[in-house]
C-alpha cells in the first residue's frame, strides 16, 4: 500500500497507521470511462434527463474523493479521510475498514468516470465500457421498481439500466433538490438531512453500482448489493436502503458496507453537501438500531460479492415505494 510522502517510524504499529493515514487510489486507465447507450425507447426529454442525472452522479462520486495534495503523482491522486464523520458513518471505523479501503476508493473513482453524452445505441458501440439504457421496461419490473432497475442478464450484449416512469415523474433533478435546500421552500435546517438531496442523480448512481463483474462497465467489483439485514432476531429482514440502514450496516459489518450500493450513494451525497455548499456534514438521519423496524416492501434484492447471493437483477428497483423513510 502506497502512503505518499509520509515517513513512517519503524516502531509504529501497522494498526495505528491504518487509523492515522489516508489511502491513495490508483488512477484507472483511459478505458475506465463507462459509456451510456440510450436506445430509442427514451424520448428526447427523457434522454437528456438521464444524461444529466449521470453527469450529476459522476460529480457526486468525484466530490466524495479528496485530491491527495501532498502526492504530485497522477498515479495516486485520490484519498479518503477515513477519520471523517462521513467515512465512519458509511464505511465503519478506521480500525476496521483497512482491508476494504482500496476497493472503496476504486469504486468511487470509477463511478466518477461516466461519458453521459453518448446516446445513440445504433452508433459506434466499440466503446470499452458500454451500458445500455432503456425506458420501456423490457423486463417488466417497473411495477416493483418505481424508478429504475439494473439487469445483468448474460442473454444480452450489454448490462442494462431501465428508467421507469417514476424516475421522471416522482424524482427531482439534482439541481432542483439542491436549489430547494439552498433557496427554499425547504426548512432552514434542510442541509442537516442528507435525504433532502435524493434525486434522479442518486438513483442513477445506485443503479450504476449494481452492474456486476460480468461486464467491462463494472464499477463496484462483483456488483454492489442491496444487502439484507436482520433487524429483529430473524423476524424482520430488510434491504439496506437509505442512510439510516446504511449507517447501521457500517457499524455491524464493514465488509458488507463496502459492497452495498446505498453506502456509496449516501456517502457521496453527504460529501457533496459538505463540500459544495453547506460547509458542514449533514448528520441526519441518524443510523437506525436493531429492533427499529422500517416499512420495507419485500422484493427480489441485488447480488454482490463477498458472500452476497448472486442475482440477475442488480436491484429489484431503486426508489421502491413503501421503503424506510430514513
Amino acid at each position: 500500500m502506497f502512503f505518499g510522502k509520509y515517513v513512517l517510524p519503524a516502531l509504529v504499529p501497522l494498526f495505528i497507521l491504518a487509523i492515522l493515514l489516508p489511502v491513495f487510489s490508483q488512477e484507472p486507465d483511459s478505458s475506465g470511462y463507462s459509456t451510456l447507450l440510450v436506445d430509442d425507447s427514451c424520448d428526447g426529454n427523457q434522454t437528456e434527463t438521464i444524461r444529466q442525472a449521470h453527469r450529476d452522479a459522476a460529480d457526486m462520486a468525484h466530490t466524495a474523493l479528496e485530491i491527495a495534495q501532498d502526492e504530485p503523482s497522477s498515479i495516486y491522486r485520490y484519498a479518503i479521510n477515513w477519520n471523517s464523520t462521513a467515512a465512519i458513518d458509511y464505511f465503519g471505523s478506521p480500525s476496521s475498514n483497512f482491508a476494504y479501503r482500496e476497493h472503496i476508493l476504486r469504486t468511487l473513482t470509477l463511478a466518477s468516470r461516466i461519458n453521459a453524452g453518448w446516446s445513440n445505441s445504433g452508433g459506434d458501440n466499440s466503446q470499452s465500457r458500454p451500458i445500455k439504457v432503456t425506458c420501456n421496461d423490457p423486463r417488466s419490473r417497473c411495477g416493483i421498481a418505481s424508478t429504475a432497475y439494473t439487469d445483468n442478464g448474460l442473454d444480452q450484449k450489454y448490462p442494462l439500466v431501465n428508467y421507469c416512469p417514476g424516475f421522471f415523474q416522482d424524482l427531482s433533478s439534482h439541481s432542483d433538490a439542491w436549489h430547494k435546500m439552498r433557496d427554499g421552500p425547504a426548512p432552514p435546517d434542510a442541509w442537516h438531512n442528507v435525504r433532502n438531496l435524493r434525486s434522479q442523480a442518486s438513483t442513477a448512481l445506485h443503479e450504476l453500482l449494481h452492474i456486476n463483474s460480468s461486464w467491462p462497465s463494472n464499477v463496484c467489483a462483483g456488483g454492489c448489493a442491496d444487502t439484507l439485514q436482520d433487524l429483529d432476531g430473524g423476524r424482520e429482514m430488510v434491504w439496506t436502503y437509505r442512510a439510516g440502514l446504511a449507517k447501521l450496516l457500517a457499524r455491524r459489518d464493514v465488509r458488507a458496507a463496502a459492497q452495498t450500493a446505498d453506502n456509496y450513494v449516501y456517502y457521496a451525497m453527504s460529501r457533496w453537501m459538505e463540500v459544495k455548499d453547506a460547509a458542514q456534514y449533514p448528520p441526519l438521519p441518524l443510523g437506525m438500531e436493531p429492533g427499529q423496524i422500517p416499512t420495507v416492501e419485500r422484493r427480489q434484492g441485488g447480488g454482490g460479492a463477498w458472500g452476497a447471493t448472486a442475482s440477475r437483477y442488480g436491484s429489484g428497483g431503486y426508489g421502491c415505494r413503501g421503503r424506510a423513510a430514513a
